[in-house]
C-alpha cells in the first residue's frame, strides 16, 4: 500500500473487500494478536469498516453474515 489509502492506490477496489475479509479472519483465528503484531493493518481495518454503507451493514447481523468463514467441511473456529 505504501502511502496510499487503499490496497491498489487512492481508490477503493475489489481487492480491499477481499483483504478486509482476510483481516477479519486473521484477527479471529489469532484472538486479536494479529493486530497487536501488525498495527497498521488495524488502522486499515478501521478505515475499511467505517465506509458509509459497509459500517451500517456490518453492524446489522441480518444484513451481513460474519460467520462461518468457510463451509462445514473445513471448519475454522468450530463453525
Amino acid at each position: 500500500m505504501g502511502n496510499d489509502k487503499w490496497i491498489a492506490g487512492p481508490n477503493l477496489s475489489w481487492l480491499d473487500f477481499y483483504f478486509g475479509e482476510l483481516l477479519d479472519l486473521l484477527n479471529s483465528i489469532t484472538d486479536g494478536l494479529f493486530y497487536a503484531e501488525f498495527p497498521a493493518t488495524y488502522a486499515y481495518w478501521e478505515r475499511f469498516i467505517s465506509l458509509p454503507n459497509l459500517s451500517s451493514a456490518w453492524a446489522d447481523d441480518t444484513k451481513c453474515m460474519k460467520r462461518p468463514f468457510n463451509n462445514k467441511m473445513a471448519m475454522i473456529l468450530n463453525y
